[in-house]
């Protein structure tokens, strides 16, 4: 697990915020040599990016936030309709990205703190619910691919109020240090599950990874994220699946193996299982619909 350790005093300053709309399809642009970070929160749909060579697959709920000078680019299309929210802020005082939290947690000055967040992280539905809330406040930007319309809204709060709802979500999003070694755990897990998903996994040498016990590691990784570690793999690489067989032509015996499946009848069995209908029925859906949103020349939808 990833963290980005800032600083304080000063407090990070919120620069600018809106949302982007994409259709099945659409992929996020290439961007890179930022001076902020951009922190994006997927509220509905599915968004893949690449992240100096690290991919992530947000879904509901999931935040990222992008450090400053950090090449990124959408490393997949979109399978589905996606919205996400996105906020730009930076910092004076000096940060890190860094695998542990002990630098904040154990500051050398004592008139220095600072604050933890993760890099990667699903919010609960209450969470996110305020989280998307204080971000919408935030936003002046309003991206539509639908519409093809990139609308500016006048931002009508004070430079003190909008300081004030970006401190609020920054302490929404930063980890109370109290608790921060099961969130820890289950955290870097589902980072590591995201990161090497098609390759093969035991649970006992994730959990010696992690350096936790694997029932422990398994508590902690249900609690925050309802699944047990094996079932969300499968899900990870089942969403793969889906972007695969709306992105190619590949057959399904090769995406199968493609995402990290030992075969072609056990993935059929699993996808079915979970989006109950095949992966063939899948791919025509998903062609179908594809083509119900393709935009005609006059820029109307067909």
């Amino acid at each position: 697990m990833h963290y980005i350790n800032i600083s304080v005093p000063s407090y990070p300053f919120f620069l600018h915020a809106g949302n982007a709309l994409y259709r099945p399809g659409d992929r996020h642009q290439s961007r890179k040599d930022l001076n902020f970070f951009d922190m994006l929160m997927v509220e509905r749909g599915t968004l893949y990016l690449s992240v100096d060579n690290n991919e992530y697959c947000l879904h509901a709920n999931d935040v990222l936030i992008i450090p400053p000078r950090a090449a990124h680019k959408g490393s997949r299309i979109c399978p589905e309709e996606t919205l996400f929210h996105w906020l730009h802020f930076n910092t004076k005082e000096p940060f890190e990205v860094s695998q542990l939290p002990s630098s904040v947690v154990s500051p050398s000055n004592d008139y220095i703190s600072g604050i933890l967040i993760p890099q990667y992280q699903t919010l609960s539905e209450d969470a996110a619910r305020d989280t998307v809330s204080l971000m919408t406040k935030l936003e002046t930007s309003l991206i539509n691919y639908f519409t093809h319309s990139n609308v500016h809204i006048r931002q009508e709060l004070s430079l003190f109020s909008q300081q004030e709802l970006f401190l609020r979500l920054l302490h929404l999003l930063s980890l109370n240090l109290i608790s921060v070694d099961a969130i820890d755990i289950a955290s870097a897990a589902m980072q590591y599950l995201n990161t090497h998903c098609m390759e093969d996994i035991l649970l006992t040498d994730l959990a010696k990874r992690l350096n936790c016990h694997p029932n422990h590691l398994i508590r902690c990784f249900k609690n925050k994220y309802q699944f047990p570690p094996n079932q969300m793999l499968i899900r990870i690489r089942l969403d793969r699946a889906c972007s695969l067989l709306t992105s190619s032509s590949a057959s399904i015996t090769m995406v199968a193996y493609t995402v990290g499946f030992s075969s072609a009848s056990y993935f059929c069995k699993q996808f079915k299982k979970i989006y109950h209908c095949s992966p063939q029925d899948y791919r025509k859906n998903a062609a179908a619909q594809s083509a119900k949103n393709r935009p005609t020349p006059s820029g109307e939808t067909v």
